[in-house]
């Protein structure tokens, strides 16, 4: 039975995560960062989830709470969540994450996306533009990137503050 525990110990030691899971739960932990770049970073982080699929909303909002977000208003699906000047905003259903900082700008939102894809080890989805001119990442599974300004009616180019949004193509974002 002793011979048993210490085999599992071990396989649990030589067997870890996949380096991209490691990766993830070490840039969320940066949610509570004084710094905006790494808070937004690890927002961004908790709303990517993952690069195959949609993240489960569950973990997205437990990653939020957990590092101390408030949860503020709620309203058509969608429930926004706040630390400092960062700000996010999850759909209900997992289909859409935004995180968006008023004192990050778009030039720096992109180069977020571009370091955490390094960071994780993964491949850059293709890079383009947006009818309304955003960077915008997509994979080939559908799922879209979009960096933007912050704010309720974000536009394009490189303003003073930043929101990086992620949904599946064929989600209303």
């Amino acid at each position: 039975m002793r011979r048993n525990t210490m085999l599992a110990a071990v396989l649990i030691v030589v067997a870890p995560w996949p380096a991209s899971a490691q990766v993830l739960e070490e840039l969320t932990m940066q949610m509570r960062g004084s710094d905006a770049v790494w808070r937004m970073q690890g927002g961004f982080a908790a709303c990517l989830g993952g690069f195959d699929g949609p993240s489960e909303p569950a973990q997205t909002v437990n990653n939020f709470t957990f590092m101390e977000w408030t949860a503020g208003g709620a309203y058509g699906g969608l429930t926004e969540y706040n630390y400092k000047d960062s700000t996010a905003i999850i759909a209900d259903d997992g289909t859409f994450c935004e995180i968006a900082d008023f004192s990050v700008t778009q030039s720096q939102a992109a180069e977020i996306v571009r370091r955490t894809f390094a960071e994780m080890g993964q491949s850059l989805w293709p890079e383009s533009k947006t009818a309304a001119g955003c960077t915008a990442f997509t994979s080939p599974q559908g799922r879209v990137i979009e960096v933007t300004s912050g704010g309720q009616d974000p536009i394009c180019g490189d303003t003073p503050t930043s929101a990086i949004r992620v949904w599946n193509e064929g989600q209303n974002q």
